[in-house]
C-alpha cells in the first residue's frame, strides 16, 4: 500500500492551475502528510502533489523499488505527484523523462511541438473539448 509506505511524508501541495507555467514545481500552498491529503472528505481539484527536490518521499520510493536498465540512462530531477480525483497538471513541455505510476489512471493529451498552449482548464473537460 502506498499510504503505509508514504503516508506520514510530509509533502508540499501546489495549485493546479499554474504548476505548468515554471520550470521547476513553482510556489506551494501548504504542506500536509500524503495521508492526510488523500483522505480528505472534501474534494480538493485544486490541488496536487508536486515534489522534486529529493525529499524524503524520493527516498522512500526509492528503497522499494529498482529502476528498469533501459531507463536508467533517462535522468533529470525525480518528480513525485499525486493527485486526487478530478485533479491534473496543465499541458507541459520537457526533455526526455519517464513515469511509473503506482496507483489510478492518468490521461496523456499530447499536441505537435509547435502547438500553442491550451488554456489551464480542468483535465477532463479536454476529454470533450479538444484543445
Amino acid at each position: 500500500e502506498i499510504l503505509s509506505l508514504l503516508g506520514e511524508t510530509e509533502v508540499r501541495v501546489r495549485p493546479c492551475v499554474s504548476v505548468h507555467e515554471y520550470g521547476f514545481p513553482g510556489p506551494s500552498s501548504g504542506k500536509l502528510r500524503v495521508r492526510e491529503y488523500f483522505e480528505q472528505s472534501a474534494p480538493c481539484p485544486s490541488e496536487v502533489i508536486f515534489e522534486n527536490d529529493f525529499q524524503a518521499v524520493h527516498h522512500l520510493m526509492l528503497s522499494g523499488c529498482s529502476v528498469p536498465p533501459a531507463l536508467k540512462p533517462v535522468h533529470a530531477a525525480p518528480v513525485f505527484s499525486g493527485g486526487r480525483s478530478h485533479t491534473g497538471i496543465g499541458f507541459h513541455r520537457h526533455n526526455e523523462a519517464w513515469l511509473a505510476q503506482l496507483h489510478g489512471r492518468k490521461v496523456w493529451f499530447l499536441l505537435p511541438p509547435d502547438s500553442k498552449r491550451p488554456d489551464p482548464l480542468p483535465p477532463w473537460w479536454y476529454l470533450s473539448e479538444r484543445p
